[in-house]
């Protein structure tokens, strides 16, 4: 059971890391093989799935999705844990996993849920954690909510 801190109002965490490996060209059943690990995130394109929800898909996977979360394992409010608790569960850092990233032209990021309404919290990312991520060919990035929706367009 999570305490009040680590809940917001809704009952859900109110910090979780989930890493994402995405692409077309490798199915998301390698990654179990490769990480030694089932996923909490699979997506298979063309096919319908599971949503992080539990509810089935409207529509079929647009691409291929291999994910793993802290969301139900890890209780704390602190990004560390959870990225400590990833990192060695992926067994990063991997030497030829960047690589592999590049040459399948697949995305690996992982995302840092962050519950924060009263805007009193800021979220930190060890530099070390981060790039031991990066090292892998990943990249770190804070999803913080409630949030305002701010759109960059180039010129």
């Amino acid at each position: 059971m999570t305490s009040s801190i680590d809940s917001n109002p809704g009952g859900r965490p109110i910090t979780y890391v989930s890493a994402i490996i995405g692409g077309d060209r490798i199915a998301p059943e390698y990654w179990s093989s490769y990480f030694g690990l089932a996923p909490t995130v699979f997506v298979e394109k063309g096919k319908h799935f599971i949503t992080p929800i539990g509810r089935p898909s409207h529509s079929p996977g647009r691409i291929n999705v291999w994910g793993y979360s802290t969301k139900s394992i890890i209780n704390s409010h602190l990004v560390a844990p959870h990225l400590e608790h990833l990192i060695s569960k992926l067994g990063l850092p991997r030497p030829d996993l960047k690589s592999l990233i590049e040459a399948n032209d697949l995305r690996f990021f992982v995302s840092c849920y962050w519950w924060n309404p009263a805007g009193d919290r800021i979220p930190v990312v060890d530099s070390e954690l981060d790039a031991v991520i990066r090292q892998s060919g990943g990249k770190v990035f804070i999803d913080e909510y409630p949030c305002d929706i701010h759109i960059v367009e180039d010129s």
